[in-house]
């Protein structure tokens, strides 16, 4: 269970209040649990993931804001440019606003966020992983595969054969997915040593933020 403290920030921009966080992860509850989601809503159909992920450069790079979260809202950021940009973030508690609508524009510019579900579900989609955090329930999104899979295997969630299934939603409309679902306090991200999350109630306007800041493209 985690009991470290939510660190909450909003910007407030003509009476819209968007807001994110971060805490550093500990121990979930015993056993993650399922939600059952309308199949009309279901993005993406049901994937195998691969047995493990590619060897990544481990060269050490100091953290710089990439390019690709200020350039043309169309392009997608890497794998190492969101890295960068929550590190940035994660620097002083995600308190300052401008790293976080870094942060943010990035995560949206991917075309899709990677979910973990379990193949013995009578769900369709089949039941998203969900863990409970101080008595919440929250849906576990990630950026990119690889991330997901070493999520799995570090909860101990594979199959025996070291394979694991999962969904993408793409991320422009994935507010509208989440909101289907009842009974979720909201999405976090790349759950790890550090991640970052969104209430449900502020991804839908976090969304629209940005792209009244111009951002992101409707």
């Amino acid at each position: 269970m985690l009991n470290a403290r939510f660190l909450v920030a909003a910007v407030l921009s003509a009476a819209l209040a968007t807001g994110c966080g971060s805490e550093k992860t500990s121990e979930p509850s015993a056993s993650p649990a399922t939600t059952a989601a309308p199949a009309a809503t279901a993005p993406a159909a049901t994937t195998k993931t691969a047995t493990a992920p590619a060897a990544k450069n481990d060269v050490d790079e100091s953290p710089k804001a990439p390019e690709a979260s200020k350039a043309n809202a169309s392009s997608e950021p890497t794998p190492a440019q969101i890295d960068a940009l929550q590190k940035i973030a994660a620097a002083d508690g995600f308190k300052d606003m401008a790293p976080q609508t870094d942060l943010w524009v990035a995560l949206f510019q991917l075309k899709q966020w990677h979910l973990m579900t379990f193949p013995d579900s009578t769900s369709v989609p089949p039941g998203l992983n969900i863990e409970t955090h101080n008595g919440k329930k929250w849906v576990m999104a990630f950026t990119d595969p690889d991330r997901l899979y070493e999520y799995a295997k570090a909860r101990k969630l594979l199959n025996a054969d070291g394979t694991m299934l999962g969904m993408s939603v793409p991320s422009q409309t994935s507010f509208e997915f989440f909101e289907s679902m009842s009974g979720l306090a909201g999405v976090r991200f790349n759950e790890g040593d550090v991640g970052w999350f969104a209430p449900m109630a502020n991804l839908r306007a976090i969304h629209t933020h940005l792209v009244k800041l111009g951002r992101l493209q409707p």
